[in-house]
């Protein structure tokens, strides 16, 4: 892991992240990809999983459930912080855990241009079965 990566990669990665996923998707996607391999054709994106960036509000089967994004662990300078979504009624909004302080960052637009400014690298991702 470097100290530090640069302001682009870490725009690019947090705005891969979707709000929400289907595993079903995901290996979909990966046999795809190898079925292209194997037939010679390649994809710009090989490798990068299919995912759901709606936010669906239902699952379309009780075998291909939902997953919603949560919150997720950084890293920056031999330090973690971590921010989560607060879904208190009324209020959805993300909170950055540092240590002893929890700060209100806001909306998610927020978390993003937040991780890239200060650096923040994402180790974990957090999602949760949707009911």
């Amino acid at each position: 892991m470097q100290d530090r990566e640069s302001a682009q990669t870490l725009t690019d990665f947090y705005n891969l992240i979707a709000y929400s996923i289907r595993l079903s998707d995901l290996f979909q996607k990966q046999q795809q990809q190898q079925q292209q391999q194997q037939h010679g054709e390649v994809s710009h994106l090989a490798g990068a999983p299919s995912v759901n960036s709606g936010n669906s509000g239902n699952s379309e089967s009780i075998g291909n459930p939902a997953y919603v994004f949560r919150g997720l662990v950084c890293y920056y300078g031999k330090h973690y912080v971590s921010i989560f979504q607060s879904r208190a009624p009324g209020h959805y909004q993300y909170l950055l855990f540092d240590d002893q302080s929890v700060k209100n960052i806001g909306s998610w637009e927020a978390v993003k241009e937040k991780c890239v400014k200060s650096c923040y690298q994402p180790v974990l991702l957090l999602y949760e079965l949707e009911n």
